[in-house]
């Protein structure tokens, strides 16, 4: 490991985005937040080998959970800042606050990122452009092959989950509908929970720039693409974060590890 910089193991940046999947997004964000510096490993180098929990993104530091992988990034996010690696960027909010963040955090990731998530991994009009965004620098033949097995479990969980079971149009509206509350909630606030970060913009930017950012044309995205508040939202969060991706508008994925800006 390079200096003994966190590894964080994604699977690949897409466009203005540092990586395609919602999560990755969050956790290399908040690492740039608690200027921690990092490697993004990209899924060509790692393919998920030794995921603990099957999931991307996972992270590895020596002084860190014993030096194994730590995967889930509300746990990874919880043992940076009680190592004392992180500061806790929820305390400045009071108990009350708190509780709605959890609320919003949980509308976001347990229900608005799974509209998203059946765009790209459950519909065949979409799938010819999910893979190459997140397998296209895996060599040939795994691509094709490990591609078909990450798509038929997405497919499986999305169902599981209950957003598979519904109807285009359903999910359209339900899309709306959380949307807008999502919208309404942040106002003409700079992040979602006043004028000071928490952790609930980290996923906010994450699920968020996903819907808005890539290939993908579908009237579920379109929703959150036509939204001022939020898009103005994911443009100030990416301009602190990731400056360096504003200007790069098209799909660039990198097959070397990304060097952390962090100081």
């Amino acid at each position: 490991m390079s200096d003994d910089k966190v590894q964080v193991y994604i699977f690949q940046r897409s466009g203005q985005n540092p990586d395609g999947s919602p999560y990755g997004i969050k956790m290399l964000t908040f690492l740039r937040a608690a200027k921690i510096e990092y490697e993004a490993r990209p899924f060509a180098e790692h393919q998920m080998k030794n995921a603990p929990k099957g999931k991307c993104p996972y992270v590895k530091k020596s002084n860190l959970n014993g030096g194994k992988e730590l995967a889930d990034t509300a746990v990874i996010i919880d043992a940076l800042v009680e190592s004392g690696m992180a500061p806790d960027f929820d305390s400045w909010l009071s108990e009350s606050d708190k509780a709605i963040a959890m609320a919003m955090r949980a509308l976001l990731e347990d229900t608005i990122y799974w509209y998203c998530h059946w765009v790209r991994w459950c519909t065949d009009q979409f799938w010819s452009k999910t893979s190459p965004a997140f397998f296209g620098n895996l060599p040939w033949p795994l691509r094709p092959i490990v591609s078909y097995m990450v798509r038929r479990d997405a497919d499986a969980q999305n169902r599981a989950q209950g957003t598979g079971r519904h109807s285009s149009d359903e999910l359209l509206k339900f899309t709306e509908q959380k949307l807008k509350t999502v919208s309404t909630f942040l106002g003409d606030k700079k992040y979602m929970m006043g004028n000071q970060i928490s952790t609930l913009d980290f996923s906010a930017f994450g699920i968020l720039a996903n819907h808005m950012q890539g290939p993908w044309e579908h009237p579920i995205l379109d929703v959150a693409r036509k939204d001022k508040r939020l898009t103005d939202y994911v443009d100030r969060m990416r301009a602190e974060f990731f400056p360096e991706l504003i200007c790069e508008t098209e799909e660039h994925p990198s097959s070397n590890a990304e060097k952390s800006k962090a100081s």
